[in-house]
């Protein structure tokens, strides 16, 4: 039986599942999400190829935890920086400007989002849509705000 690298087997889990998604943040970056396989996610994250399978069904069930994990953390950063102080129009383009820069040039995220995204399966789609919420929700209750200011038609 493999020794775990945790005080409980819970926390152990999470540590060895926090590892491939850092491993899969990385090949992916490095290698392209199609050229990533299986034993070299095994390989970077220090574990056996079949542990893999103990967390993650497939590499496309693995890209979509990834989105899930850290397209949030991305989303609420782009959301801090917004300017306060500007009005609903001006924030909207700025949010809409920050959204497109970071999909065109992020080296992982962005790219996987805008490669690799449209050729999976429409169960994994959802999933990576309903990362997208917070920002759908702003946009949303930014153009609603134009709207009732009168600022947009």
């Amino acid at each position: 039986m493999p020794r775990i690298q945790a005080e409980t087997v819970e926390e152990h889990k999470v540590l060895v599942r926090r590892r491939l998604l850092d491993a899969a943040m990385e090949l992916f970056s490095e290698m392209g999400y199609e050229a990533t396989t299986f034993a070299d996610l095994a390989a970077e994250a220090g574990v056996g190829r079949t542990t893999i399978y103990e967390y993650f069904t497939d590499k496309e069930d693995l890209l979509a935890s990834l989105v899930e994990e850290e397209l949030p953390l991305t989303i609420a950063a782009m959301l801090d920086r917004l300017p306060t102080e500007s009005s609903g129009v001006e924030r909207l383009a700025e949010l809409a400007r920050a959204m497109v820069e970071f999909v065109a040039t992020d080296p992982t995220l962005g790219m996987l989002l805008h490669r690799e995204v449209p050729r999976l399966t429409q169960g994994a789609k959802v999933r990576v849509e309903r990362a997208h919420l917070d920002l759908i929700h702003e946009f949303i209750s930014l153009i609603r705000a134009g709207v009732a200011d009168g600022e947009l038609r």
